[in-house]
């Protein structure tokens, strides 16, 4: 009796293990937010992606100044954001920026998209939990 439930135990240990390699969480966000650390002005900022028809503008951000949009949490497809946008005194320039989830973080709450313009006008992107779990 004690070899067939030691038998038991392993092959359900063993399932969960195998099963566990398809584990394919959804990860949802509910807000951009653009954080210009720059000395220079921002203007005319437009971020989108295909995947939904959430739109952000900004007419304008200050020099060290942030510019965010919440909305209705929406399950996040991997698909580039589309920037389009004014740097200081360059002309409009359209870039496009692939944000990842990391690798540790957990589903639940939804995350915030966030871009962050260096004081060079390079643009880094990432995904972030509000620290208030919200």
């Amino acid at each position: 009796m004690k070899k067939a439930t030691s038998m038991v135990a392993a092959v359900v240990l063993l399932s969960a293990c195998a099963s566990g390699s398809n584990y394919a969480p959804t990860y949802s966000y509910n807000e951009f937010r653009v954080i210009n650390n720059s000395q220079e002005s921002i203007r005319s900022l437009s971020v989108k992606t295909t995947a939904t028809d959430i739109v952000l503008q900004c007419e304008s951000i200050a020099p060290l100044g942030i510019c965010q949009q919440r909305f209705a949490p929406r399950r996040y497809k991997e698909s580039a954001f589309t920037i389009d946008w004014v740097f200081g005194d360059t002309v409009r320039q359209t870039s496009e920026v692939a944000v990842e989830v990391p690798a540790y973080n957990a589903p639940g709450a939804p995350l915030i998209a966030v871009l962050e313009i260096s004081a060079q006008g390079a643009i880094r992107s990432y995904f972030k939990r509000d620290s208030k779990g919200r």
